[in-house]
């Protein structure tokens, strides 16, 4: 993700759920960022190729990388969250998960 930050390349790709970011200042694991969020369902919902999703993004400054954008996904009848990050912390949610989906 650095590398292609550097090379002025935007990456899109999956993020683990433990790794600690920076928010407003406070170190924070990915999971407890977006765990209210998924409790209290302030979630946008959204149907990207016929698929629905609930998502909430957040952007954050990961160390050695600097300023990015996490969109949390929970997919139609799946139980557990997925973590997209973009280098390109003003994309919007829906058009990193779309390229992510074309993977």
């Amino acid at each position: 993700m650095k590398e292609s930050k550097e090379l002025g390349m935007e990456y899109i790709g999956k993020l683990r759920k433990n790794l600690i970011v920076e928010y407003f200042g406070k170190k924070v694991k990915v999971e407890g960022l977006f765990k209210r969020d998924f409790e209290k369902e302030k979630l946008k919902l959204r149907t990207i190729k016929g698929i629905k999703f609930k998502l909430s993004k957040k952007v954050v400054n990961i160390p050695n990388v600097g300023k990015v954008k996490i969109v949390g996904v929970l997919m139609e009848g799946q139980r557990k969250v997925k973590y997209l990050v973009s280098t390109n912390y003003k994309k919007k949610a829906e058009n990193i998960i779309n390229e992510y989906l074309k993977r």
